[in-house]
């Protein structure tokens, strides 16, 4: 048993993609949190520390944002648009199609449909 199987499929890539996606919300977040600091340089230390904490604090809280909107996205399921009954294919095809793949004879696939 494997570790990463004991979670859905779609967290892998969520965490992937969140890690991905923290390096430019990282830079962003620093860059804001530098010019704001820049610009704070002769305040008081409190409000140095209270921007710069809250700079951290809006850095997880976009990480976390990010990994639950990756978290919905799940792989193979995305449609564009809403499928049909007409989409799914019948018994019938599934039969002849299997039949097709493991090369089976006339006499066994006659067998099968009955």
């Amino acid at each position: 048993m494997n570790f990463v199987s004991e979670f859905s499929p779609a967290f892998v890539p969520a965490i992937g993609w969140t890690i991905i996606h923290s390096f430019w919300l990282g830079t962003i977040c620093a860059a804001v949190a530098g010019i704001a600091l820049t610009l704070l340089r002769g305040t008081a230390s409190r409000l140095r520390y209270a921007v710069a904490c809250a700079s951290l604090i809006l850095l997880v809280g976009l990480l976390g944002l990010t990994f639950v909107m990756e978290w919905k996205i799940v792989p193979g399921k995305i449609s564009i648009r809403n499928p049909s009954p007409m989409d799914s294919p019948t018994d019938a095809q599934i039969l002849v199609s299997n039949a097709a793949n493991t090369k089976l004879s006339s006499f066994e696939i006659a067998g099968t449909l009955e």
